[in-house]
């Protein structure tokens, strides 16, 4: 038809979705934006092109589409959807809030929107546990009219505590993601004579990361492609006796195949910071630091498991460099602090505390890394707002995301002191940063995802970079900020302490997760009465 009518809209449509989909990108941008001027009345048009734009982290271009599309057609669901997820990017929250809940009122029954609903509201500043529990609660019946015809695994169909046990693990973040970091210890070291594994892979992008986890596993399942019901079908297929989630609310999750409960046994594990709201969701493997013992309970939808020590097990990025010989500050003369935190994690009271330390060390700078502010736009935003609070625009750097994942850790010999965000505290960043000899000084708080750091630092053996106050938090910045010759004995001894802490000891970690695996099949939900 392009031959004939080089200028028809649906024909250049069809031809950028064809060109994008077969790993033209670039390409298939161009002709949907052709498209777009041949028709700008479409909305589809520009939600389309506002799709192929939001895999290009071009933030600020996907939002303005989003935006036509939704002046167009105000009712449409998935745009309100997927513009809130460009907002939440540029820290703009209650904005991005106001549109999941309008996705929510035109489509009621939708999870994808409740779930990212349920993901910002974990970045607000008001940290109510009981408040954010009660928003969670509300997800199970956000899908549960959609399933109500689910045909239940039977509760009773254990196998005896002494078979080899079936494991799935279900997880759109089998690749380089920060879960991949996590998880790759317990996959290694599993106990295969005792354990079947399966990984239930909800994502289309295989990488190294792939391709190394595949190797550890007894089998290895792309699922993005089934249904709810299509994958409830291949897991009780594989008569699997315990499915573990490992998403959460986060992107690619698969929980409205864990309400249909699949296997006797379900878990929620790692990739999301707190409780999914579920009640066929049995149990979450976490820790008495990130969930403290007496009071989370009630905040749980699940039963807590504790592990001895952190929940998180880390393992290293294999081609991470050496650590820098020194910090930066005796090379520049001033001290660099650090984020490299996501943005959406850096809240106005924790850029006020910034502000303060910047202003008690007056030739300190500030250095924060986000993939976000790869995007002209979203940077620009940033630093318009990080100055309007009081950041020294003279004194603040900003920058994306690296090229390569050397190039990366590499950014970290820029840093001399890293500062923890919250509520939403680092999980990751802070192991990668503690890894590259930087010292991260975290604060804690209410909810799980004020927790973390408080998890890992204890973990590690760092207990004097934990703060409790904001008062701490500035104390304890200052304290490092004004020892520079503490900063060198940082730098030369972090690596090998992480190393020899139960953080990075992936075979006992194991050992400790199959048996409580091993009691979740011995024992009913309500006894399992581990602390």
């Amino acid at each position: 038809m392009l031959t004939t009518q080089p200028q028809h809209s649906g024909a250049l449509h069809l031809k950028g979705l064809i060109t994008y989909q077969i790993g033209q990108p670039s390409a298939g941008i161009e002709l949907l934006q052709q498209a777009r001027q041949m028709n700008p009345a479409e909305p589809y048009l520009h939600s389309n092109l506002g799709i192929m734009l939001s895999t290009q982290n071009r933030i600020t271009e996907t939002i303005a589409c989003y935006q036509q599309a939704l002046t167009l057609f105000p009712d449409d669901h998935l745009s309100h959807n997927n513009l809130g997820k460009e907002l939440y990017l540029q820290h703009r929250l209650a904005e991005a809030l106001t549109h999941f809940q309008q996705a929510l009122r035109i489509q009621p029954r939708y999870p994808k929107a409740h779930s990212n609903l349920l993901m910002c509201l974990n970045y607000l500043p008001d940290d109510d546990p009981v408040k954010l529990f009660a928003a969670h609660r509300q997800f199970e019946s956000t899908v549960e009219a959609r399933n109500s015809l689910r045909e239940v695994t039977p509760r009773n169909k254990f196998r005896t505590p002494t078979a080899r046990l079936k494991i799935g693990y279900v997880s759109p973040d089998f690749k380089r993601h920060s879960v991949a970091y996590f998880i790759e210890a317990i996959l290694t070291h599993h106990d295969r004579q005792q354990f079947e594994i399966f990984c239930y892979y909800n994502h289309s992008q295989f990488d190294e990361v792939t391709n190394r986890l595949q190797t550890y596993v007894d089998h290895f399942l792309p699922c993005e492609s089934l249904s709810d019901e299509q994958l409830v079908a291949q897991i009780q297929q594989d008569q699997i006796d315990l499915l573990i989630d490992l998403a959460g609310h986060t992107a690619g999750n698969r929980l409205p195949v864990f309400i249909q409960q699949p296997a006797p046994v379900q878990i929620t594990y790692l990739g999301y910071s707190g409780t999914t709201g579920l009640s066929t969701i049995d149990y979450r493997i976490t820790d008495a630091y990130a969930d403290p013992i007496g009071t989370a309970e009630s905040v749980s939808s699940e039963q807590l498991i504790r592990m001895s020590m952190s929940y998180f097990c880390y393992s290293p990025e294999p081609t991470s460099p050496p650590v820098s010989a020194e910090p930066p500050a005796l090379r520049h003369g001033y001290i660099t602090f650090g984020s490299f935190n996501n943005y959406a994690k850096l809240s106005s009271p924790l850029i006020e505390l910034w502000v303060q330390l910047l202003n008690a060390l007056p030739t300190a700078h500030l250095l924060i890394k986000a993939k976000s502010l790869n995007d002209a736009g979203t940077r620009s935003l940033a630093k318009d707002r990080l100055i309007n609070l009081g950041i020294p625009a003279t004194r603040l750097t900003l920058i994306g995301h690296a090229d390569t994942v050397t190039e990366h850790f590499h950014s970290y010999s820029q840093v001399d002191i890293a500062l923890d965000s919250f509520p939403y505290n680092g999980a990751t960043t802070t192991c990668e940063t503690l890894w590259m000899g930087v010292p991260v000084v975290t604060l804690v708080g209410k909810t799980h995802v004020a927790r973390m750091g408080l998890s890992i630092l204890t973990t590690v053996g760092l207990p004097e970079l934990i703060a409790h106050t904001p008062a701490e938090y500035l104390q304890i910045s200052l304290q490092l900020a004004n020892n520079w010759s503490r900063l060198q004995t940082w730098r030369q001894s972090l690596r090998a302490k992480m190393q020899q802490s139960p953080l990075m000891q992936g075979e006992s970690f194991t050992r400790e997760l199959e048996s409580r695996y091993r009691d979740f099949i011995s024992f009913p939900r309500a006894s399992v009465g581990m602390p």
